[in-house]
This record gives C-alpha cells, structure tokens and sequence, in this order.
C-alpha cells in the first residue's frame, strides 16, 4: 500500500487495515526466527500505540473498551 491510498482511506478504512497489519505480525511471530519475532511484535506494538492514541474520551463505552484491549495486547506482547 503506498502512502497516498493511506492519506485517501476513512478513519475506518485505516483501523481496518491496521487492524488487519496488526493480525499479520502477531501471527507472522508465533512462526519467525527469534530475530523476526523481535522485529514482527516490535511492529504490532508500534500499531497498537497508533491505534490507541486514535482514541478519544468522547469516544463512549466502545473508546474505553478498546482502549483497554490495546493496552492488554502492548502488555502481553512485550513479556514474549
């Protein structure tokens, strides 16, 4: 994906697709080589923070939900 499809995306487009990314590097780390793994959750952290800091307190019962699942997932995935 070249960076002008991601400046011409909605707001949901790009949460779908980061979410998706997301996925990606978290099942591309169970499988890689110890340096790939590094680098695969290195780069779903990296997600997770652009995906929280996408959040906003008017955002309701679902803002807060996802804010606590984003910050559960950066947890987990930098104890591995």
């Amino acid at each position: 994906m070249n960076s002008n499809r991601l400046y011409e995306m909605s707001p949901q487009e790009l949460t779908q697709a980061m979410l998706h990314a997301l996925v990606y590097h978290y099942e591309q780390a169970q499988t890689a080589t110890i340096a790939e793994r590094n680098r695969h959750l290195r780069q779903a952290r990296e997600l997770l923070a652009k995906l929280h800091q996408g959040l906003h307190d008017g955002g309701g019962i679902i803002s807060a939900q996802l804010d606590e699942l984003y910050l559960y997932m950066a947890n987990s995935s930098s104890r591995r």
